[in-house]
């Protein structure tokens, strides 16, 4: 009978986890008669450089966030992972300098630990940074590229220096 097919009638359930990883086994789907399921939080769902927002029902994540699927819940869940920008994230400054023989070409350019030493700053993953020159006395340092704040902290600011040369 057609009343007790829809009775039993299994239906999916769909996670997007926008890059995230889960040490939660997922269920693919579930019925009415399924127990309420408590949807994976924090604890057991991240994304390196972000924090959980929950669980939405949309990938605008608009609404209230979703928490479990509710004994006696029907209809296919698309369920979509939101994560928020940590804004703790190290980001590194290196500073370069041009050689004594003048050389123009950056790959010739070498560290200095005793002019700068390698630093860090902290922003936020996905934004730009906004690094300055600090200014070293004989140098002058050439226009900034600046880098999205990648999430695992391996982004590097690179400053290049020439040197000033004076007439005598």
């Amino acid at each position: 009978s057609r009343t007790i097919d829809t009775l039993n009638e299994a239906y999916s359930i769909t996670w997007n986890l926008d890059g995230g990883t889960s040490t939660a086994t997922f269920p693919e789907c579930y019925t009415r008669f399924s127990d309420t399921y408590t949807l994976p939080d924090s604890t057991k769902i991240s994304k390196t450089g972000y924090t959980f927002g929950g669980w939405y029902t949309n990938a605008s994540f608009t609404g209230e966030a979703v928490t479990s699927i509710q004994k006696g819940t029907t209809g296919i869940q698309n369920l979509y992972a939101k994560w928020n920008a940590r804004d703790d994230i190290k980001y590194y400054i290196y500073r370069y300098f041009q050689p004594l023989n003048g050389s123009t070409n950056l790959e010739d350019y070498q560290e200095d630990s005793t002019l700068a030493p390698h630093s860090y700053k902290i922003g936020t993953t996905g934004h730009t940074t906004n690094e300055t020159a600090a200014l070293i006395e004989g140098f002058e340092s050439q226009p900034i590229t600046q880098e999205t704040i990648a999430p695992d902290e391996s982004t590097i600011v690179k400053i290049y220096y020439d040197r000033l040369s004076y007439s005598v």
